[in-house]
């Protein structure tokens, strides 16, 4: 809006411009011709632009001074690609005749129909309302309205000082900016507007309507002291913007060169829509940047917007804290501080279940997911570098896909691209702990990387929600620092790498029995490696590593009453499959059992070829009981080829 403010301004500077070369030559009747040249005259000698009056014009002094012209324009600069910078369809201006002697400006009637004005940006960054004064070569031009009122207020009031306006209007006016640097080209038209200005030191008053983007916005401002608005020190005001896309209201202390302070209220129904209306489309799924609503107190100086004491909606995320925003980079930055309710990021990335294009079955016990369950879809990081952020967040709960963390203290710094997040005072799966997130979303690939330290965590639900594993449960304190780089939730976890530790307190394996096995019962052991019961310990303890995707550990330590194991072996993640093997430890022998196939379907097979080169005759005794066509079991004998009741049938490793 403060572009729009900036245009509606270079606007009425222009007529200003038309309306003092008229100025001039009123104190007496004059021929038409000859006055109509004085003006031409003077327009060139203020501005060095030729002044171009097609229509009727006519000037009257008594009963009061009054001129109309039609068909007027402005010529634009040397190379612009509009022509003109300005035209009208008809002036219209009645000022007050004795007023004039005191030398104040009391304006009965200033009406502006149809005002077209073109205002464009050469490759070097020159705007054509810059004017030089004719026959000043060498003279610096004159800059930006905005700039030469903001070193004092005093002379802007001044010059001003004795101007009155009764009846002000603009109908039917259109703005046309173009950049030839970006290739941008915007247009606002049907801009009507109404003044009332009885003194600088009397209240204003102006209501007006405009269209851009076929959307209409209605806008009001009313000001205490006019003088004020040009003043540092600002004026009591009051001002609204209300259409479909947006609506916004400001109740403060107002000021065009200095700081405006006061309380707001902004609502905006859709961001995406709002932000596409603007000409800026927002990437990424169409069901996020919704609702956005801020109540709060409003500091506006310049290029820098402060929010502070603010109420926050943004879709389904509430919350209450401080927003800095500065518009002077090359890209917006954004400070904050934050309390929010919840933070759920899932709306804001590609979804992630169901069956993927491309997607491979799992192989090995019948699974019913494979790699189902890591999407292809494509993640659309180009948000990420839209703007730069650097923010201080509370959340009483995080959510990013299925894992949920309880409570956090989040930083957030977003510079070009390049996402890093820290999460101190993490609470999550009844644990606590640190982690750092980088993203970088600066390429057209992002990669990320993570670091993170979680004690007294619950292994199950983490697990299950990290990677989709269920089978360990128990209280862990985990250390991991992993790192990928990919365009989809697959890819990345295939281009995974890093290591890692864990330490697992009294807890379970679920699905496999390694007491019952060592137990050497029959029907015990066939329960046991056909996936029933679990394996209760009180510790378990490992490092690992990750290379593209595959997890390898080689120093798992299970500890329980009664029972020891050791572990070693792989976690293909990509493709969500287990091959592993478990190795008991007692006294007298151990009994290795393979764990494989897919996460939600593993089966568990005794190692006998690793038993037998290890010469353990009494498992293999025990084993071989179990094994069509070996020893005995449930009083079968042996070598009948059959298993005698309750055996597990395996492939026959013995003949």
């Amino acid at each position: 809006m403060r572009r729009l403010a900036k245009w509606l301004g270079i606007v009425v500077g222009i007529v200003v411009l038309l309306v003092g070369g008229a100025a001039l030559i009123l104190p007496m009747v004059i021929p038409i011709d000859t006055v109509k040249g004085e003006i031409i005259a003077q327009v060139k000698s203020a501005t060095g632009r030729d002044l171009t009056i097609d229509g009727p014009l006519s000037l009257s002094i008594l009963p009061s001074p009054f001129i109309s012209a039609s068909k007027v324009s402005l010529a634009n600069v040397p190379g612009a690609a509009a022509r003109p910078l300005a035209s009208l369809g008809k002036l219209e201006l009645k000022v007050e005749l004795l007023p004039l002697l005191s030398k104040t400006i009391v304006i009965d009637r200033f009406v502006l129909v149809d005002p077209i004005i073109n205002l464009e940006v050469d490759k070097q960054g020159n705007g054509n309302w810059n004017f030089s004064p004719a026959g000043g070569a060498g003279a610096a031009p004159q800059q930006q309205p905005a700039s030469s009122g903001a070193s004092g207020g005093g002379s802007a009031t001044g010059a001003l000082g004795l101007l009155r306006l009764s009846d002000v209007r603009l109908e039917n006016g259109t703005v046309n900016y173009s950049d030839q640097r970006s290739g941008v080209h915007k247009t606002v038209d049907k801009i009507d507007m109404t003044v009332s200005l009885p003194s600088l030191d009397a209240p204003l008053k102006a209501d007006g309507s405009l269209r851009y983007n076929n959307a209409a916005v209605l806008l009001t401002l009313a000001a205490d002291r006019s003088s004020g608005l040009l003043a540092a020190e600002g004026t009591p005001a009051t001002a609204t913007i209300k259409s479909d896309l947006v609506n916004f209201g400001f109740k403060g202390t107002a000021s065009l060169v200095g700081t405006s302070n006061g309380s707001i209220d902004l609502k905006v129904p859709s961001l995406r829509k709002l932000a596409a209306w603007a000409g800026s489309p927002i990437p990424g799924q169409t069901q996020t940047f919704g609702t956005f609503e801020i109540v709060g107190k409003l500091a506006l100086a310049a290029s820098d917007i402060k929010f502070s004491d603010a109420q926050l909606t943004f879709d389904a995320i509430k919350g209450k804290g401080e927003i800095e925003v500065s518009t002077a980079g090359a890209r917006p930055k954004i400070k904050g501080t934050l309390d929010l309710a919840s933070l759920d990021l899932n709306p804001y990335f590609p979804p992630t279940g169901g069956g993927a294009a491309g997607s491979t079955g799992g192989g090995g016990g019948g699974s019913s997911g494979g790699s189902s369950g890591w999407s292809d879809a494509q993640f659309d990081v180009s948000g990420f570098k839209l703007a730069d952020a650097d923010f201080k967040l509370t959340a009483s709960a995080v959510k990013f896909h299925k894992i949920t963390v309880d409570r956090s203290a989040i930083t957030a710094r977003l510079d070009a691209g390049h996402l890093t997040v820290d999460l101190t005072d993490l609470a999550a799966y009844r644990g606590s702990g640190k982690a750092t997130i980088v993203l970088d979303a600066s390429a057209a690939v992002p990669a990320i990387t993570l670091n993170a330290n979680l004690s007294g965590v619950q292994m199950e639900p983490l697990l299950s929600d990290v990677i989709s594993l269920d089978k360990l449960s128990g209280t862990g304190t985990i250390s991991a620092s992993l790192s990928s780089k990919g365009p989809s939730q697959r890819a990345l976890i295939t281009a995974l790498n890093g290591k890692g530790s864990m330490n697992v307190a009294n807890g379970q394996i679920s699905g496999m029995d390694l007491l019952k096995l060592l137990n050497s019962a029959t029907s015990a052991v066939g329960n046991a490696l056909t996936g029933g019961g679990d394996t209760k310990f009180s510790h378990l303890t490992g490092t690992f590593t990750i290379t593209n995707g595959i997890m390898h550990n080689n120093d798992l330590v299970l500890d329980s009453p009664g029972l020891k194991a050791e572990g070693a072996g792989t976690i293909d993640l990509p493709q969500r499959r287990v091959d592993y093997k478990v190795t008991p430890k007692v006294v007298a022998f151990g009994v290795p059992i393979i764990v494989q196939g897919p996460f939600d379907n593993l089966s568990y097979i005794p190692d006998v070829a690793g038993i037998v080169k290890g010469g353990a005759t009494g498992a293999v005794d025990t084993l071989k009981s179990l094994v069509p066509g070996q020893g005995s079991s449930g009083g079968g004998s042996s070598g009948s080829g059959k298993s005698g009741g309750g055996g597990f049938p395996l492939p026959n490793p013995f003949k």
